[in-house]
């Protein structure tokens, strides 16, 4: 707190007259500077906000009351930003210095000179040095040194003291000049992304009078600093779907990132952080493409985290980060697969017609129609076989019949409904016929026994006779074969067998 006695210039005690009932605030009561007692941990102050009332007192008057608020901030503050109300207190302050100085060097004619230094003469000079414009990085620390203003007057006493503003072009009231010294300093943070440069309109004026007052125009350039991370266009990240058969070199997406820098610190270079040969990226215009085969039926979904980094020369680099998910979609790239490779069944020759010998089965890991497959038979036996078209199921048309048939080698077909292009297997079935026992009769001579005489010289190989025996049964079965099983001329006879 600052308050000024005009009157006799005296000293002034402040004091805290509402508002820290707590006792969480101090104010000296010599030098104004108000200061924190106690942690605000625990403060729960009404509306977040300390309203302090606050006098000041030459121990005889009051000044009218000043109000100060203090709101409690949890976390980081943004910085806050001041307007200042001109009072023209340091003016009369001047001028009432200036009454009581020149009543007290009044020159005296009756001494018989007049004293010439008690005329303010001279106009404030700036130095010859002082430049046009200077630079500052946009990341000096509060309270930082920026210029010191260098400045001369040929008066002495008041007439020679000098007083430093900055009288215009101080917008965001980021910089500070010690009104004695004329360092300029950071007051608050700069922002180059929000204003790179300032024209200050530098003033100072003597104490005499008539004041003198010169000015100069002096161009603050704001120098970038990497304050800035790169950030992405899109936010929530990106999602595309594509053909799994896409080739490989092909453009995919452009991921774009913006950075508030200026030069190195802000030029973007594009990475892709996961692991994967599929996808790579253009590192300066973050153009997504294909590196590597692509298979849905393998990996239908690729979760990619791409980072966007500056190349700042200086201190770190700031980067950020999004994501990209790639959903491949199916295309009829893969034929029916049989399961197993070659089939082989046994059908018993007596089966039923209707009966399934064989069930086709066969995998197509493409999706829709590209998965949905039809059976077909490439060759039937003229139509001793049929096939569902659907299930694969293998049926008899006609009757099976061992003694005319045992193998039938079928020749199957499986093909999806894909389009534009479809695409089909094929494979072999093998069919064994099994032999089921249908001899119902026995074979039986027409004669029960027969007589027959021959010469003791007959030579060998004479025929002597002819036995004929019947069978009812039908086919092999009913086939007959002959053979001497007993009797006393077993080994001195043969019987052909078949006739």
């Amino acid at each position: 707190m600052s308050a000024i006695d005009i009157d006799e210039l005296e000293l002034v005690k402040y004091k805290i007259l509402s508002g820290n009932e707590w006792g969480y605030f101090d104010l000296n009561a010599d030098s104004g500077v108000l200061s924190l007692q106690h942690s605000l941990d625990a403060a729960s102050p009404k509306n977040g906000l300390f309203n302090l009332k606050i006098t000041a007192t030459d121990g005889e008057n009051f000044s009218d009351p000043m109000f100060v608020n203090i709101s409690v901030s949890h976390g980081k503050s943004p910085p806050k930003s001041f307007n200042c109300r001109e009072t023209r207190v340091a003016q009369k302050l001047a001028e009432k210095l200036l009454k009581k100085s020149k009543a007290s060097m009044k020159p005296k004619i009756e001494d018989g000179f007049i004293d010439l230094f008690s005329v303010n003469r001279q106009t404030p000079q700036f130095d010859k040095a002082f430049p046009t414009d200077i630079a500052v990085r946009e990341d000096l620390m509060i309270g930082s040194s920026v210029f010191k203003v260098n400045a001369y007057d040929g008066d002495t006493g008041f007439n020679g003291q000098i007083l430093f503003s900055i009288s215009d072009g101080n917008t965001d009231n980021c910089f500070n000049i010690d009104m004695e010294t004329g360092l300029i300093s950071v007051f608050l943070p700069m922002d180059r992304e929000k204003r790179d440069r300032y024209l200050l309109n530098l003033t100072m004026y003597d104490l005499g009078l008539p004041q003198k007052t010169a000015w100069r125009l002096l161009t603050v350039y704001i120098e970038d600093a990497n304050d800035n991370a790169p950030q992405f266009l899109q936010e929530g990240g990106y999602t595309i779907v594509i053909p799994e058969n896409t080739a490989i070199g092909t453009d995919v997406i452009q991921v774009e990132a913006t950075d508030k820098d200026l030069g190195p610190n802000g030029e973007i270079v594009y990475s892709v952080l996961s692991s994967t040969t599929q996808f790579g990226i253009n590192s300066t215009n973050g153009i997504v493409y294909v590196a590597g085969q692509l298979d849905r039926e393998f990996v239908p979904v690729f979760n990619l985290k791409i980072e966007a980094r500056d190349k700042a020369e200086k201190g770190s680099q700031k980067f950020s980060a999004t994501t990209l998910k790639v959903i491949l979609e199916d295309v009829n790239d893969c034929p029916p697969l049989f399961i197993p490779n070659v089939y082989k069944a046994r059908a018993l020759e007596d089966l039923p017609v209707g009966t399934v010998v064989a069930w086709l089965d066969t995998q197509d890991p493409d999706l829709g129609l590209g998965g949905q497959v039809r059976y077909s038979l490439v060759n039937d036996y003229n139509e001793w076989f049929e096939v569902d078209r659907a299930s694969g199921a293998i049926r008899l048309t006609k009757e099976l019949d061992y003694e005319t048939r045992q193998f039938y080698n079928l020749t199957v077909k499986a093909k999806d409904k894909g389009r534009p292009v479809s695409l089909l297997s094929v494979t072999s079935v093998e069919v064994e016929v099994v032999d089921v026992n249908e001899n119902l009769y026995a074979p039986y001579f027409s004669q029960f026994a027969l007589t027959v005489s021959v010469k003791e010289n007959a030579r060998i190989g004479t025929t002597l006779l002819q036995v004929t025996a019947e069978d009812e049964d039908t086919g092999r079965d009913g086939e007959i074969q002959y053979s001497i099983r007993d009797g006393s001329g077993l080994g001195r006879f043969s019987i052909d067998e078949e006739t």
